[in-house]
């Protein structure tokens, strides 16, 4: 064993100031423009020298192969698209990854580096500068449950557009029913008009409803383990729907430094 290395592991804390120093030194940034089939990635040094650049597929071998090289690294994508298979990927490889808001990113671009244009190099440039708009990405269960709460939001979705287009059937045909066609009683008096297409619709919107169903029970069992939602739930008129929605897109509130951050966020 040599003599400065006995030292380092006799003295940690120069150990750790010395390898956090060494991290800084050699640390790469890299910036990946993420597609549904590749990559562009360009990885520079902290001068802003491009070490390398060029298309990989969005595979994890792929992937995994082009960071295998960078010991310490940064990078950046942007919160489109497939990103978080990406972002998985990097997590685990120990990479510090910064998800990017798109529409602030093109305009730090445009008043600092004078393009609209967010390619890779563009902002593997915007990370070495600290200048990544970020867009908060939150711990994997946070993030799942964001996924379910927006998976809701386009089922119901779906099921406005399903019952618009019945509305406007019934209209069309100069029916005007005087009741609320979208309980059970009113059901039954649309199966009675036996128009096809009006049948057809309300088995695509059963459908849609049993998948809401089902999501709901998810949700719940996400509240019934989420002490902050739970805690949300409390105040008046916010029902475990909304207090998960909130608990959500809060996530870590400690990430704020005041009530007034939080109410503007």
């Amino acid at each position: 064993m040599t003599a400065w290395l006995q030292f380092l592991l006799e003295n940690r804390k120069v150990y750790h100031a010395m390898s956090k120093i060494y991290q800084e030194v050699n640390m790469k940034y890299v910036g990946l423009d993420i597609h549904k089939e590749f990559c562009v990635a360009t990885e520079m040094d902290e001068e802003g020298n491009i070490i390398r650049d060029g298309r990989i597929e969005t595979s994890r071998e792929a992937i995994e192969e082009f960071f295998s090289s960078v010991e310490s690294g940064k990078v950046a994508i942007e919160s489109t698209g497939i990103w978080d298979y990406i972002y998985e990927i990097l997590d685990v490889l120990g990479l510090e990854v910064k998800l990017v808001n798109p529409v602030k990113a093109r305009a730090i671009a445009a008043a600092k580096i004078k393009t609209d244009k967010v390619d890779a190099t563009i902002l593997a440039h915007l990370l070495r500068s600290n200048l990544i708009p970020e867009v908060y990405i939150g711990n994997r269960e946070m993030r799942e449950l964001k996924r379910l709460i927006n998976e809701r939001l386009l089922m119901k979705k779906i099921g406005n557009q399903i019952k618009n287009r019945i509305r406007s059937e019934l209209l069309r045909r100069g029916i005007r029913p005087e009741m609320n066609i979208f309980t059970k009683k009113g059901e039954q008096y649309l199966r009675a008009l036996r128009i096809n297409s009006i049948i057809r619709e309300l088995r695509v919107l059963e459908s849609v409803e049993k998948e809401i169903h089902s999501i709901d029970e998810e949700l719940l069992e996400y509240y019934e383990n989420n002490e902050d939602a739970q805690l949300l739930a409390t105040i008046p008129g916010v029902g475990y729907y909304t207090a998960l929605t909130l608990a959500a897109v809060i996530g870590d509130i400690n990430r704020f430094p005041s009530s007034e951050r939080l109410s503007s966020y």
